[in-house]
């Protein structure tokens, strides 16, 4: 976690809600690229993990839904979180 969250009057210590302007992560839901390098902005996709590494939160998100032998999916990003926007409920 950032150093300086301490000075906010709303620090969450689970980076995955602590931003007010987006609901809950949770498995199924679909989240779009709205900024970053690596992919094209507008991709979208259902969460299928998330965890914490040295640059902040990253989610896995599969952009389709076809499946491997073993049914993990196939077609995965992994992007920051900071780069995602809500789009919506899982079906």
């Amino acid at each position: 976690m950032a150093r300086w969250t301490h000075r906010l009057p709303y620090a969450d210590p689970n980076p995955v809600t602590a931003r007010h302007d987006q609901p809950e992560m949770k498995r199924g839901q679909v989240w779009e690229v709205v900024s970053g390098r690596k992919y094209p902005i507008g991709a979208r996709g259902r969460v299928f993990w998330w965890g914490k590494n040295r640059w902040g939160v990253t989610v896995g998100l599969a952009t389709t839904d076809r499946k491997d032998a073993n049914g993990k999916n196939r077609d995965v990003i992994f992007v920051a979180y900071g780069n995602l926007r809500f789009v919506s409920e899982a079906r």
